[in-house]
């Protein structure tokens, strides 16, 4: 009887093509020697920052899987100096914004543009020039979380977060001294169950509202927002905890 021989083949394995991250890039012209206002522009992938100060008027941005594009050419990190306002607008993508213990001596202005995106601010004051000027805070749409501790304007604190379910909690935020009349303000926009957690903060003046969202939550802890008091948009939020 014959046997049948199994014809033996050696594996091969097929090298699979590698596929690289998308790295995120923001992008400015600037220069140290003149200074002035940094204005920082994402693209439409993830962008990751650090910023934070490391002299008078002078911050570091670093990036996290993010090239620092400054007049042409990249760098992982890169130190502003002799700067006034600062202002992002980091466009597309899940992006992510983190600063820390900065003074500015102008105005903060920051767009998130569109994803799903994660904003923080811890010990920032914005020392605003002009009684007009003030700390504009767009998330844009995406379900964004903003976390803002310690943060202080001269000026006005305005807020808008935007499309999608965003959950925004500010706590010691402070617009404005006693009797200078600023505002702190918070939108919340469309989308619903948007969350935001208001704790020992203080202005003039404070407004929140979510419109065109639905089934939103507010809550309040031991705020000052002076003689003026605060207010919430009737009909906005459906559960409402310490504002008034």
């Amino acid at each position: 009887m014959r046997r049948q021989q199994l014809s033996r083949r050696p594996l091969r394995f097929e090298q699979l093509e590698g596929r690289a991250m998308l790295a995120g890039n923001v992008s400015t012209a600037f220069d140290n020697t003149v200074g002035g206002a940094l204005v920082l522009a994402g693209d439409g992938s993830a962008n990751h920052l650090v910023v934070r100060q490391v002299g008078a008027n002078s911050f570091q941005v670093q990036g996290i899987g993010t090239k620092v594009n400054v007049n042409g050419q990249n760098f992982n990190s890169f130190t502003f100096q002799n700067v006034t306002d600062v202002s992002f607008d980091l466009m597309g993508g899940n992006d992510t914004l983190f600063m820390s213990n900065m003074t500015i001596n102008g105005t903060l202005a920051i767009d998130m543009g569109a994803g799903s995106d994660v904003l923080t601010i811890i010990n920032v004051r914005e020392n605003a020039g002009l009684p007009t000027d003030l700390a504009s805070i767009t998330l844009g749409s995406g379900n964004d979380v903003a976390t803002m501790v310690n943060f202080r304007s001269t000026a006005d604190i305005m807020i808008d977060a935007g499309d999608g379910r965003d959950v925004v909690t500010l706590n010691r935020v402070v617009a404005g001294t006693v009797g200078s009349g600023n505002t702190l303000s918070v939108e919340m926009g469309p989308g619903n169950f948007d969350t935001l957690a208001v704790l020992f903060s203080s202005a003039d003046i404070g407004t929140f509202s979510d419109t065109l969202g639905s089934n939103g939550i507010i809550v309040g802890v031991r705020n000052n927002f002076g003689n003026a008091g605060s207010s919430v948009t009737p009909g906005d939020f459906r559960f409402h905890f310490g504002i008034s």
